[in-house]
């Protein structure tokens, strides 16, 4: 099963072109797809929302993750074990307010300290995305404890930055 969380706020974008790959993988694909969507997924069973206990079931059920950028995401991939492609939401297509999930892609994308991630940047990507994850099964790990260290202090500058 291939589980894709779209957050609290809609990510179209995401769940239209999950919803059309889901016609030509044999997986069963769970989309959560936000409080206002205006796509619906017609291939696969879909929520607005799931509650933070129950996405853990899907997580633990889950062989790939597909989500928009999110820190609170990519823990709970790692907590799970599962590889993730995380899609960031931009600015220039409406998505956020900021492009501050292109920031958090590009700045995870230098960490040599992490594996099991895809980025997709360009939605027609995504389908060799997904066929690649599922084919390798690399979980998200950090290479060391010590590493994780740097990781969250460089998450810590990433956000303060932000801030200024």
């Amino acid at each position: 099963m291939i589980f894709v969380t779209a957050g609290h706020k809609e990510f179209d974008r995401l769940i239209k072109k999950m919803d059309s790959i889901s016609k030509d993988i044999d997986k069963e694909v769970i989309m959560q797809i936000g409080y206002k969507p205006s796509y619906f997924p017609e291939n696969g069973e879909y929520y607005h929302f799931i509650q933070r206990n129950e996405i853990d079931e899907y997580f633990k059920k889950a062989e790939l993750i597909v989500s928009h950028c999110s820190v609170g995401v990519l823990l709970r991939a790692q907590k799970h074990l599962k590889p993730i492609i995380m899609v960031p939401r931009q600015y220039v297509l409406r998505e956020h307010v900021d492009d501050h999930q292109v920031g958090f892609a590009k700045m995870l994308m230098e960490q040599d300290s992490i594996q099991g991630i895809r980025f997709v940047f360009d939605i027609d990507e995504l389908s060799n995305a997904v066929v690649q994850a599922l084919q390798e099964k690399k979980a998200v790990a950090l290479k060391s404890f010590g590493q994780r260290d740097n990781l969250v202090n460089t998450l810590k500058d990433f956000v303060s930055n932000l801030r200024k």
